[in-house]
C-alpha cells in the first residue's frame, strides 16, 4: 500500500504585505478547483501568515472553509487601514506630525517609548481584534478544518508558544478562540501590546509576534510535517513543503560600509532587524532546498523600488502596489504554478 503524503503549507508574516501570498493561495485553489485546507494536510504561519491559515481553516455552512484565499486577500485590503490607522505618522517628519501624534495618543506611535493609554505599542489592538473577529467569530482552534499550527513568543518564559489544533484535540492544550491565537502571533512588539497567556505548564505567559523567532516558519512547517508524518506511521520522505513568502527588500548595491557605521542607531536597529527577517528566510530556504530537493516550493518576491517594506503602510497606493507584485509574481512563477496544482490536486482525484 502506497504511504500517505504529508503535505505541508507554510506562510511568513510580514503585516500588509500578506496580500502576496494570499494572490498566490488564491491562484493554486482556482487552478485545482480546491480549497486550501483540501490541499494541505498541515497549516503553518506566522503573524499575518498565522491569521491567514485560521481564516481559511474556519469551517462554514456543511463544514466548508467560511472564505476563499481571493477573500482573504480582499480581507487584508479592506481592513488594512482599521488594523493600521494613520501609518503615515508613525514617525514624526515635521512639528505638525508631532502635534497631530500628540493629539490622537490611541492611534499612533508612543512617540518617546511610551504611551499612557497603549504602553509600549504603536497602535491598539481594538483594530486587529474587531477586524479578526469579522473574520474568524468565535471559532475555536479546535474547530479548524485541517491542522494548523500558528506560532507565537513567551518573552516571559523565553520560550517559543505554538498553538496547534491537534493539541487541541488531542486534550494535550486547552482550546482557545482563533481570535484569541490572532492577536498572539500578531503581537509585533512596538506595533500591539503583547497578549497574556497560560504556557504549558501553566505559568502565566507574556506573548508576542511568532516572527520575533519564526518571521519564514517553512522550517519549522518541515520539523511540524515530519511529527504529523510520525504519528501516521510514516517518516520524513513523506513530507512536501511549500512555503509562500511576503516580499523581500531589494538588494543595497550602493550601501558602502561607511554608509552603515555611521547610521543613527535608530536606522540601524531597523537594518539589523530587516537583515535578521531577510537572513532567516534565505537561510530556511536554503537548507530546505538541500533536504526536500523536489519536495519544496518556495513562492517569494522582491519589493519594487517605492513600495514600502513596513509591515504597517496602509496607504491605498502601497496596497495597490502590493496586490501588483502579487499578481506579477504569479504571471511569472505560473508554469511552476501549474504543476504543483497538479500535483495537490492528485490525491483528490484518486
Amino acid at each position: 500500500m502506497a504511504r500517505p503524503t504529508i503535505r505541508v503549507l507554510a506562510v511568513d508574516g510580514g503585516g500588509v504585505r500578506g496580500i502576496i501570498p494570499a494572490r498566490v493561495l488564491a491562484a493554486l485553489e482556482e487552478a485545482t478547483g480546491l480549497p486550501t485546507t483540501e490541499m494541505f494536510d498541515l497549516l503553518v504561519g506566522t503573524s499575518i501568515g498565522g491569521i491567514g491559515i485560521l481564516s481559511l481553516a474556519r469551517p462554514g455552512p456543511e463544514g466548508k472553509p467560511m472564505c476563499t484565499a481571493a477573500e482573504l486577500g480582499e480581507f487584508f485590503t479592506e481592513r488594512a487601514r482599521d488594523i493600521f490607522p494613520d501609518s503615515s505618522l508613525n514617525m514624526p517628519r515635521s512639528l505638525r506630525e508631532l502635534e497631530e501624534m500628540v493629539r490622537r495618543p490611541t492611534h499612533s506611535v508612543a512617540v518617546f517609548g511610551f504611551n499612557r493609554d497603549l504602553g509600549n505599542a504603536r497602535y491598539s489592538p481594538e483594530g486587529l481584534r474587531d477586524a479578526l473577529v469579522d473574520r474568524l467569530g468565535d471559532t475555536m482552534l479546535g474547530a479548524a478544518l485541517t491542522d494548523v499550527v500558528v506560532t507565537s513568543y513567551d518573552v516571559r518564559g523565553q520560550r517559543p508558544h505554538i498553538f496547534r489544533s491537534s493539541d487541541v484535540r488531542a486534550g494535550s492544550q486547552e482550546d482557545i478562540p482563533m481570535v484569541e491565537v490572532g492577536l498572539a502571533t500578531a503581537a509585533a512588539p512596538t506595533y500591539f501590546p503583547a497578549v497574556a497567556g497560560t504556557s504549558r505548564d501553566g505559568e502565566e505567559a507574556v506573548l508576542v509576534d511568532g516572527g520575533v523567532f519564526a518571521s519564514s516558519p517553512a522550517m519549522l512547517a518541515y520539523v511540524e510535517g515530519v511529527r504529523l508524518a510520525r504519528s501516521l506511521g510514516t517518516d520524513s520522505d513523506a513530507v512536501e513543503v511549500v512555503s509562500l513568502g511576503t516580499g523581500a527588500a531589494p538588494s543595497r548595491p550602493e550601501l558602502t560600509h561607511a554608509d552603515f557605521v555611521n547610521k543613527s542607531w535608530f536606522k540601524l536597529a531597523q537594518a539589523v532587524f530587516e537583515a535578521a527577517q531577510v537572513g532567516q528566510s534565505s537561510v530556511n530556504d536554503q537548507m530546505l532546498r538541500t533536504l526536500l530537493g523536489e519536495r519544496y516550493w518556495r513562492f517569494d518576491t522582491t519589493l519594487d523600488e517605492g513600495v514600502s517594506m513596513s509591515m504597517d503602510d496602509s496607504h491605498d497606493d502601497n496596497l495597490a502596489a502590493l496586490h501588483r507584485l502579487g499578481t506579477a509574481l504569479v504571471a511569472r512563477r505560473i508554469g511552476d504554478l501549474h504543476r504543483l496544482a497538479a500535483h495537490l490536486g492528485q490525491r483528490s482525484r484518486s
